[in-house]
């Protein structure tokens, strides 16, 4: 104030000096620049005396402005919901004289307890609609002298509620829209006093903040959800796609075949019983391998749901083998593929739905046989370790990328190969292979590597 009015006094004089011409200009311009120099060297120390002053005369006001600005700082550093309840309690319970605090998040109108300091009150409960209704619209809700200096004037059902719970506050955390996110319970102090008016204030704006970083949160991990489920629908409709294709495509083929050779048959009648015959059996077996794809579909689907269902009963592992096979037998001679099986006479049996063991057996050869775009020589060998049976598809084909090794059993997936993207498949079989498997309570392991083919090793308990 003192270095003010002298440059004001100056300031004046020196007007005077510029008008009446009866004060010297350059001294006092010269005490001027000199006033300012001082003011600015003192500066620091205007601020420091400043502080001092504060310190000693408003020391409440003060410690609140550090104290909320302390918390604000550790509230806004949080990085999601709970923790904003975790520093929120936490700090709290450092400035306050509160028995407990304790916070709970608002799930669905469930009240579910999320942090907590002190003797805290119930896990969770339901808030009466007054009672929400209410805290939408205050800053808080007391008990009657709860505060010093002030007096609760809500209704008795909200002092009655505030009384069986045993908190003498109740703090909302809402958002703008009025929406409550959550509430906090505050105990009265330990010592049997009031809260001040200091102490509620500090409360009431921690609150305050908490709401918003809260609001800020759930904002973002709501965009961050929208993102994310905008993702997996772009994500479903290309594996839609994908799928309409391959199967499409899967279909076409032995379709083409069936309607080709049974045109052939209706309009040569002069063809002779060898060729009538070996064209029925291209009709059977492709009629056979677009069966195949169909129930691979509907299996599949019925997993996604939860329904498949599988006969249990003992099992012979070599006549399951046999049968696949032969299954097979077809797509192997149509391929000029060969196939070489290894079944010892004595296997003990498995405990398992033959017809299921028979559909993981026929997409492995079946797998083998696409993917030996080379050397189409594929073997199944079953054998017998004491307690399990194996069941082993060994191909020389192109192998599978290590890189892919982690991903070749999930739904739709196919390896990421040019080589390899005429071969045909919906990218459902290993999938399918997987959750008969392990119904079974049995492993599929495989190894294999590029250029030099691959080696799928199913293990089924023996039967008990």
């Amino acid at each position: 104030s003192f270095l003010i009015a002298t440059t004001y006094i100056v300031t004046v004089m020196l007007t005077t000096s510029l008008i009446g011409g009866s004060v010297i200009f350059e001294e006092y311009l010269f005490i001027v620049i000199v006033t300012l120099l001082v003011a600015a060297a003192f500066n620091p120390l205007r601020n420091r005396i400043q502080k001092v002053v504060d310190e000693a005369i408003f020391s409440a006001r003060v410690n609140f402005r550090d104290i909320l600005r302390s918390l604000s700082d550790r509230l806004r550093a949080a990085l999601s919901p709970d923790e904003v309840f975790r520093n929120l309690v936490d700090g709290l319970s450092l400035h306050t004289e509160a028995s407990f605090i304790t916070a709970f998040v608002n799930t669905r109108g469930t009240f579910r307890r999320t942090a907590s300091w002190g003797d805290s009150p119930a896990k969770e409960f339901f808030l009466p609609n007054s009672l929400l209704t209410g805290l939408a619209n205050v800053k808080a809700l007391a008990r009657n002298n709860a505060v010093a200096g002030r007096r609760n004037d809500e209704s008795f059902e909200h002092e009655e509620w505030l009384g069986r719970i045993g908190a003498d506050l109740v703090l909302p955390l809402r958002t703008e829209a009025k929406e409550v996110l959550g509430i906090v319970l505050v105990g009265g102090p330990s010592s049997g006093q009031r809260f001040d008016e200091d102490e509620f204030e500090l409360l009431v704006e921690v609150c305050s903040i908490a709401s918003e970083v809260l609001e800020r949160l759930i904002l973002q991990e709501r965009i961050f959800l929208e993102n994310e489920e905008k993702r997996r629908l772009e994500e479903l409709g290309q594996l839609k796609t994908f799928f309409v294709s391959s199967v499409s495509h899967e279909l076409r083929m032995p379709l083409t075949s069936i309607r080709m050779f049974a045109e052939t048959l209706r309009r040569h009648q002069t063809i002779g019983k060898k060729k009538q015959r070996e064209y029925l059996e291209i009709i059977e077996g492709e009629s056979e391998r677009l069966a195949r794809l169909i129930e691979n579909v509907l299996d599949f689907s019925k997993v996604e749901r939860g329904v498949k269902e599988y006969n249990f009963a003992d099992t012979k592992p070599g006549i399951v083998a046999q049968k696949a096979v032969k299954a097979m037998s077809y797509q192997f001679e149509n391929a000029h593929a060969k196939l070489r099986v290894s079944t010892p006479r004595r296997l003990p049996r498995i405990h398992a739905d033959a017809d299921a063991i028979e559909e993981v057996l026929i997409n492995l050869l079946s797998n083998a046989l696409k993917y030996s775009t080379t050397t189409k020589d594929v073997s199944l060998k079953v054998r017998s370790n004491g307690s399990q049976v194996l069941f082993e598809v060994k191909d020389k084909g192109v192998g599978i990328p290590e890189s892919e090794h982690g991903k070749i059993f999930e739904a739709f997936y196919r390896v990421r190969d040019g080589q390899l993207a005429q071969v045909g498949g919906a990218g459902l079989g290993l999938a399918l292979v997987k959750h008969i498997v392990e119904a079974h309570s049995g492993t599929i392991s495989f190894t294999s590597t590029v250029g030099k083919g691959s080696t799928f090793t199913i293990s089924l308990p023996v039967s008990k």
